[in-house]
C-alpha cells in the first residue's frame, strides 16, 4: 500500500478527564449529561450511551455482563445501591457509581471514534454532518493495567468491529480500531482509502532518545537544511507604506478544500 492511498485520523481520550462530569450527573442524571452532546451524537447513539452497558467491574475485580444486570441497566443515577441475583444464582449488592463509570467509559468510546473520524476528514466538531455520522456495534475495550513504581502500564483490548454509517449508508472505505491503554486511556484510529483486507496494525512504543532523536541525528545535518528566503516586506517611502513589494496572494478556492471535501465534493 502506498502512503498516498490512505488518510489517517487518530484520537486519544481519558475516561475520567472531566472532573465536572460527576457533578453534572449528580444534578441532572447520566441522561442529562449525555444530552449535553446532542449536537455531536445522534438520538440513537445517545440512547445506547444512556442505557446499554458492556460490563460492570466490581470492587473485587469480578465483572458483571450486561445480561447479569437485567433492567438495572436503566439506572442513570449515582449513590444508589443496586441489589440483584445473577442468572447463575449469585446475590450481589453494589453501588450504582460502578455502573455509571462503565457507562462513562462507553460514552468516551463513542467520543474517541467520532474524534478520530473527523480528524481523518479534516473537519472539526462543528461539521454539519456530525450527527449523521453514526457508530453501531460499539463496545468499550477492556482496560490494561496501570503503571506502578516498578512496572510500565500495559495495553488493553483491541476492538475493530465497529460499524460506521454516514447519512444512513454504510461507510465501506473506512476501517476503525480502538484500543485501551492502562486503566483510563483509549486510542482510536481511522483509516480511509484502499482499505480492503486491511488490518490496522497495533500501536508501537517509541523511545524518544533511541528511536526519534537518534534517527534525526543520523539523517539530518545543518548543511542539509534548506535556507528559506523571506519575501520582501513593505518599504517606507515618505511616511507612506509602499505595498508594491508585498508578495501576491493567489486566492484559489481549490486550495482551501480539506482532504475530505476534495475526495467527495
Amino acid at each position: 500500500m502506498k502512503q498516498d492511498d490512505v488518510m489517517v485520523g487518530v484520537d486519544i481520550v481519558c475516561v475520567n478527564e472531566r472532573d465536572s462530569a460527576h457533578t453534572t450527573i449528580d444534578m441532572e442524571g447520566f441522561d442529562g449529561w449525555v444530552d449535553i452532546y446532542d449536537s455531536v451524537f445522534s438520538e440513537e447513539e445517545r440512547w445506547s450511551m444512556k442505557y446499554d452497558v458492556d460490563r460492570v467491574t466490581l470492587l473485587d475485580g469480578s465483572q458483571l455482563k450486561a445480561a447479569d444486570l437485567g433492567r438495572h441497566d436503566r439506572c442513570i443515577t449515582r449513590h444508589k445501591d443496586i441489589s440483584l441475583t445473577t442468572p447463575a444464582g449469585q446475590d450481589l449488592t453494589f453501588s450504582s457509581e460502578l455502573l455509571i463509570d462503565a457507562k462513562l467509559r462507553r460514552f468516551y468510546t463513542y467520543f474517541c471514534y467520532k474524534e478520530a473520524y473527523i480528524k481523518l476528514a479534516g473537519e472539526a466538531l462543528l461539521a454539519p454532518w456530525l450527527r449523521q455520522l453514526e457508530f453501531s456495534n460499539v463496545r468499550s475495550p477492556r482496560p490494561g493495567t496501570q503503571a506502578r513504581c516498578s512496572t510500565h502500564g500495559t495495553w488493553g483490548e483491541e476492538v475493530d468491529d465497529v460499524e460506521v454509517r454516514l447519512h444512513g449508508r454504510p461507510v465501506d472505505d473506512v476501517r476503525m480500531k480502538i484500543q485501551a491503554f492502562e486503566e483510563n486511556f483509549m486510542l482510536s484510529t481511522a483509516i480511509q482509502g484502499a482499505v480492503e483486507g486491511l488490518k490496522i496494525p497495533a500501536f508501537q512504543k517509541l523511545d524518544l532518545e533511541a528511536d526519534v532523536m537518534a534517527f534525526a541525528g543520523d539523517h539530518l545535518s545543518t548543511s542539509s537544511v534548506p535556507t528559506i528566503k523571506e519575501p520582501p516586506g513593505p518599504v517606507r517611502n515618505d511616511s507612506m507604506m509602499n505595498m508594491h513589494g508585498m508578495p501576491e496572494v493567489n486566492q484559489c478556492p481549490e486550495a482551501l478544500l480539506s482532504p475530505w471535501e476534495s475526495r467527495y465534493f
